[in-house]
């Protein structure tokens, strides 16, 4: 049975180990609530914001870097003024109120992609320092919006992990060129005919080959730029006619005066100047000239219709048969008389 002594000494033991533990306890609970910031007195401000963008309740608040606080509430505002959509309480500690000017902005924002977001408060310029229940304004909108940029990090990360998992499986093009052999082998044909085209290309027997090693193809090919290069030479040294052009002056001024004169008489025509212009320009000559190929379509239709003399001789097939005989017999009798002009010579006496 054991002594009083032990049993006491036994008491002290138990009770040492449950102090211990309470002492450990209380410094993780102490760390746990910010050390020394946990019991440091803070005042509330609030902000409004178009949406959460991830913050929740306490979320970590910094200013220039430091954490100065946390999200002590969220909730809807209740406001309908769209950028005013949710209300966020923070509990700033007391000892940062000085340093922070009232016209300071908060926004949502986050270190890196991974990171949790966090509400951070932009120094403004005021001299007067932020007080408890001050209102916040909301961080003008950028031009580039961070949450966007991280939103489009995460989605370029989730399309990365499918393109991985495509390979890791198999699945999709990429899966398939790492894992099947379709896709290689046709990728492997294709090498396959660059090389033979390779070869082809060096070889003489074929066109592209002639074509490389062949002084006489190259000759053909070679041929049409030497007249190109002597015809330019040609020109800039003035000769032949397109060289006199550019490098004579009096042809030139030739060419110059001609451009002139057509420019004239287009002016001309423009104007009503000249017949050319008249015609152009003149409504009464104009009509004149519609009369005169009136005039001229009528006869042309009365001759076409047998109306008139020379319209009844086009029309009329008896007076062509009679002009037709009257010729006949013109021609028998110069012809009689060409064969024997004395029969028509013969003098008669009275």
């Amino acid at each position: 049975m054991p002594t009083p002594e032990e049993v006491a000494w036994a008491k002290f033991r138990v009770g040492a180990m449950i102090g211990c533990a309470m002492g450990i306890l209380a410094v993780l609970i102490y760390l746990l609530m910010g050390g020394a910031d946990a019991f440091q007195p803070s005042a509330s401000v609030y902000a409004y914001l178009k949406d959460l963008g991830g913050v929740q309740k306490n979320s970590a608040v910094q200013f220039n870097g430091i954490h100065v606080g946390e999200v002590s509430k969220v909730a809807l505002s209740g406001l309908k003024d769209p950028n005013k959509a949710v209300r966020i309480d923070l509990a700033i500690e007391n000892r940062y109120l000085n340093a922070i000017p009232l016209d300071s902005t908060v926004e949502v924002t986050a270190e890196n992609v991974l990171d949790d977001q966090f509400v951070n408060i932009i120094e403004g310029k005021n001299p007067q320092h932020l007080t408890s229940g001050a209102e916040l304004r909301p961080a003008p909108t950028p031009a580039i919006n961070p949450a966007e940029i991280l939103q489009g990090g995460r989605q370029i990360l989730a399309q990365l992990d499918a393109v991985v998992r495509d390979m890791e499986t198999g699945h999709g093009n990429v899966g398939q060129l790492v894992r099947g052999d379709e896709i290689y082998n046709s990728m492997l044909s294709k090498v396959s005919e660059f090389q033979r085209a390779i070869h082809a290309a060096v070889n003489k027997d074929t066109l592209s080959g002639r074509l490389i090693f062949d002084e006489t193809y190259y000759d053909k090919l070679e041929a049409p730029a030497k007249r190109l290069d002597h015809a330019l030479a040609d020109w800039q040294a003035g000769q032949g006619s397109t060289g006199k052009l550019l490098k004579d002056p009096a042809q030139y001024e030739q060419l110059r005066k001609s451009v002139g004169n057509l420019n004239r008489a287009l002016a001309d025509l423009n104007a009503g100047k000249g017949s050319g212009g008249k015609l152009l320009k003149d409504d009464e000559l104009y009509r004149r000239i519609n009369r005169i190929v009136d005039d001229l379509n009528a006869q042309i239709d009365a001759f076409n219709s047998g109306e008139g003399a020379l319209g009844q001789f086009m029309a009329n097939t008896s007076m062509y048969e009679t002009l037709q005989g009257s010729t006949k017999n013109l021609q028998d009798m110069l012809h009689a008389l060409r064969e024997d002009p004395k029969k028509f010579l013969r003098p008669k006496l009275f």
